[in-house]
């Protein structure tokens, strides 16, 4: 993003920054382009929507709404007449119907006559090209204009470069609940393991070192796990809890001890026994997870629950990462067959009889795309039947709402 346009930062700039960029300025470029009220008296929606999308395909730039060129080829600065008494708020309903939404920030001035408004838009590339209007067009800056993408190979080129940005998130995704898994330093005697991940395909900034070895990430992971402990088990607090810094990670993980209950003839019947942690990675993303025991299986939380309190814990995380838009979810479930040295006859440990995971074998893996900013509960309820139906149980989709 050309920060310095107007020759001054962003969170500096003024009316007389503008007013000085236009007296020298030439052709509109790349990183720039001015609208004013057409002949009709009012600037369009489909016109600023089309300038942001051309823009967001591009490296981003300016909007300059209420800017425009006189008969003597001099830019002047009549304004516009904003349709509404808070244009920032009128800008953000046009700009919202573009998909993906870019990121954008709108600035406002009052022309001293008081009736018309200078408005300036700063809009960011779009980390999952290509941007569309609402009527499925697709615009690109050039040098001087906003054109429509016609030409199938530069189309599909932005079609590549929105499925290499959700292909890394997903490979993202993957790696921080694999990582979740197998942060708990018991996994021998895991009888079950769940982690949730998010990876934004969005991110406000590539330093996130600065954002995530900090005193307040260190608190709100630790906030995270205990939001996920109060909503599916209230009241109850963990033996010990621990911090673990990692070269580029960061963890908190809530642990209840382990005790073991034995059956007759004194060989270990069950381990109860979990760890529950948050975690958030040098790389954007973040996520919650849970280490069961035998015996903490046959007590497990309903998993709807544990799913929505992971995904509650991890929305304040990622946006704290600078992470926007778009997101990649992936929820791993392990119920790997554990050697039972432990009591007198040497088997294998799987989860309890009568339980959803015993039906699960190995590893289980469901990917979805979500918002990175919101729970969404349909999502959830989706992610649990699929659970259940690979262990077996006959889970039918819901019935479609009737229009």
């Amino acid at each position: 993003m050309p920060a310095d346009l107007f020759g001054v930062p962003w969170s500096e700039i003024d009316l007389g920054a503008i007013e000085r960029f236009l007296s020298s300025a030439g052709e509109e470029g790349v990183t720039w382009e001015a609208k004013a009220d057409d002949s009709r008296g009012h600037l369009r929606p489909d016109s600023i929507r089309k300038a942001a999308c051309g823009l967001a395909n591009q490296i981003g730039g300016y909007l300059l709404l209420g800017a425009n060129r006189d008969a003597q080829n001099i830019w002047r600065l009549p304004g516009i007449e904003a349709p509404d008494s808070e244009p920032e708020l009128w800008i953000g309903k046009i700009l919202r119907q573009l998909r993906p939404t870019p990121q954008f920030e709108a600035k406002t001035w009052k022309l001293p006559d008081g009736s018309r408004t200078v408005v300036v838009v700063q809009i960011e590339p779009v980390a999952e090209p290509p941007c569309m209007t609402p009527q499925g067009r697709v615009y690109e800056r050039v040098s001087g204009e906003t054109l429509p993408v016609e030409d199938p190979g530069l189309l599909d080129r932005l079609f590549r470069r929105g499925a290499q940005a959700r292909s890394r998130a997903s490979e993202s995704a993957f790696r921080a609940a694999n990582r979740a898994l197998n942060t708990p330093d018991w996994t021998f005697e895991r009888i079950l393991g769940m982690a949730l991940s998010l990876a934004p395909i969005g991110r406000e900034t590539d330093d996130i070192s600065s954002l995530l070895f900090t005193r307040e990430m260190r608190k709100q992971i630790t906030a995270a796990t205990g939001a996920v402990l109060e909503k599916v088990r209230p009241g109850l607090q963990p033996d010990d809890q621990d911090l673990l810094q990692q070269q580029d990670a960061f963890a908190q993980l809530a642990h209840f001890d382990e005790t073991h209950h034995y059956d007759v003839d004194n060989s270990v019947k069950y381990i109860y026994r979990s760890t529950w942690l948050s975690q958030a990675n040098w790389d954007g993303s973040v996520a919650s997870g849970l280490t069961f025991g035998d015996g903490d299986v046959l007590n497990a939380p309903p998993l709807e629950l544990m799913i929505e309190a992971c995904w509650e814990a991890l929305v304040p995380l990622v946006k704290r990462l600078g992470g926007y838009g778009s997101a990649q979810l992936t929820l791993l479930i392990d119920t790997t067959d554990r050697d039972d040295n432990l009591g007198f006859v040497v088997g294998k440990r799987r989860p309890p009889e009568d339980t959803l995971y015993s039906g699960l074998s190995g590893l289980t893996r469901l990917d979805r795309v979500c918002d990175s900013a919101s729970v969404d509960t349909a999502i959830v309820q989706s992610l649990a039947r699929e659970v259940k139906r690979a262990a077996g149980i006959i889970e039918d989709e819901p019935a479609p709402t009737p229009e």
